[in-house]
């Protein structure tokens, strides 16, 4: 029983690594296009526009989509999975942000809440507050003065919930013995702030050059490397306590 559970531990890994090529490559080659293909070429909102846009998340919700039928579910991957839908709705809303700006928003907001439950873990670590509160007050001291009411609300929901997912994911990590899940996922919340910043402040403050390069180069960036905290998280809690557990009854 013990050399079975090895080998279908095996399998699974063997499986998992041939996922990350099938999903994981064409979603890097979709966001490629979409940033020197689509781009460049400043089309009004249309749906194909939608669809270039989208195609990376769609893949990166395929990969995770395949950690979960080799591996199993769990509440990290159904959590992942969640927010890479939400953020593909938002995706698409912002395609249309002229008209549906606040819809995108409140899609990217149920994404960050999703991404904060599955990084949620008991330490709390409260110096986060300490760090992050000065620049809290530097982007609402730029932007409050220059967003309509209707806009600083729901932002103001928004900016509570992107907080909420960075603090989850650097409260998790431990720094004298860092995983690579926990990296990748705490790399990736960074990045989405980024992001989100540069949207922020070339939409309302000021045109900045290269925004849109940089805000979906981020954001993209951002979004591969929480979906692939789920593998790392997946080999750690599934397949190699299957592993170990064939080894322990093999000897």
């Amino acid at each position: 029983m013990g050399i079975i559970k090895i080998l279908h531990g095996q399998a699974i890994m063997h499986a998992m690594t041939k996922s990350s090529v099938v999903f994981l490559c064409p979603c890097l080659v979709s966001a490629l296009v979409f940033l020197l293909y689509w781009t460049p070429r400043g089309e009004p909102p249309c749906p194909i526009g939608v669809v270039y846009k989208c195609l990376p998340i769609l893949f990166l919700c395929m990969y995770v989509g395949a950690e979960i039928f080799f591996s199993g579910i769990s509440r990290y991957s159904a959590c992942i999975m969640l927010g890479l839908l939400f953020s593909g709705t938002g995706d698409a809303y912002m395609v249309y942000q002229r008209d549906y700006f606040i819809h995108g928003m409140l899609a990217f907001g149920a994404a960050h809440l999703f991404y904060a439950v599955a990084f949620h873990e008991r330490r709390m670590w409260w110096k986060f507050v300490v760090f992050y509160t000065p620049f809290n007050v530097v982007m609402f001291t730029i932007l409050a003065p220059r967003v309509s009411f209707q806009v600083f609300v729901p932002g103001c929901f928004y900016g509570l919930l992107i907080t909420l997912m960075l603090w989850r994911a650097a409260a998790r990590l431990d720094f004298s013995n860092p995983s690579a899940s926990k990296l990748c996922a705490l790399a990736g919340a960074l990045l989405f702030l980024a992001s989100d910043t540069v949207l922020s402040l070339n939409k309302f403050a000021v045109p900045l050059p290269y925004a849109q390069y940089i805000i979906m180069t981020t954001y993209y960036s951002s979004q591969f490397l929480i979906t692939v905290s789920v593998h790392k998280e997946v080999e750690k809690h599934g397949v190699t306590a299957a592993l170990n557990d064939g080894l322990k009854k093999n000897n």
